[in-house]
């Protein structure tokens, strides 16, 4: 089964408010927190139960803060005002009940997404395993450090459809890369998060993707090699987009 989380714009404050202008660099943190607070509805079970069976294909939340619960066979719209959701409507045939499978997944998706996004570096070292394999690096703490070097320059935001596989515990999605000086999407790349198994909240490796014509070196080492080097192809895969490495981050691998 394919769960799809998808959203649009997010509002000021996320649940609550009119919808207003986010810029690029405090979007992504904005609509990870809204992704947050929808799983956690969803876990809760405020929407009823389906079984997997019942084909829950994709979420998604508006700028107006309507919830888009979309269906093999049908589609149905809530409205997310506070923290009690309300069906406003459906089209077609909208099964019951969700799984506590499907729940429970959403939930270790959200958590790493909103981690990775917000650059919550104790929440990362919690959820990665210690020999994860990321972004072309392997090892926990070289894949944090990494990351820690990129914080002042580069920003993340989510504003894409989220697809998890259920079956193979692996989310993939799309995400903006934005220069945080410029405050500017400067590119586009897409993450393919595996986890340990769809109960346990440990990742154990990511690919990402660029979206241009030729794949970055690193790029490749990342998806043909079966060991990576310890290192810092997070600073490459930003800095193959054109984004400048923050002072006194780490230098990025030889291409």
């Amino acid at each position: 089964m394919l769960l799809v989380l998808g959203y649009a714009a997010s509002t000021s404050n996320g649940l609550s408010g009119s919808p207003a202008h986010v810029s690029p660099t405090s979007s992504g943190t904005a609509q990870a927190n809204l992704l947050v607070a929808l799983a956690d509805w969803v876990a809760r079970g405020a929407h009823g139960c389906i079984t997997p069976s019942a084909g829950l294909a994709m979420l998604q939340v508006t700028a107006n803060r309507t919830a888009l619960l979309g269906f093999r066979t049908g589609w149905q719209s809530v409205a997310f005002h506070g923290t009690d959701p309300v069906v406003t409507g459906s089209v077609g045939t909208v099964p019951g009940v969700i799984d506590a499978t499907t729940a429970q997944f959403v939930k270790l998706a959200a958590r790493w997404i909103h981690a990775d996004v917000t650059w919550n570096f104790t929440e990362q070292r919690a959820i990665l395993a210690e020999n994860a394999r990321c972004f072309g690096i392997s090892g926990r703490e070289a894949i944090i450090a990494s990351s820690e070097g990129l914080f002042a320059s580069t920003a993340w935001a989510i504003p894409y459809a989220i697809t998890l596989d259920i079956e193979n515990a692996m989310v993939s999605f799309d995400f903006d890369v934005i220069d945080r000086q410029a405050d500017k999407i400067i590119g586009r790349g897409t993450d393919l998060v595996h986890f340990a198994s769809v109960n346990e909240g440990v990742v154990t490796k990511i690919d990402t993707f660029r979206h241009v014509w030729e794949q970055p070196e690193w790029v490749q080492e990342q998806v043909c090699n079966a060991t990576e080097t310890a290192g810092s192809a997070e600073n490459d895969r930003v800095q193959s987009l054109g984004v400048p490495p923050a002072e006194g981050s780490l230098a990025p691998r030889a291409t």
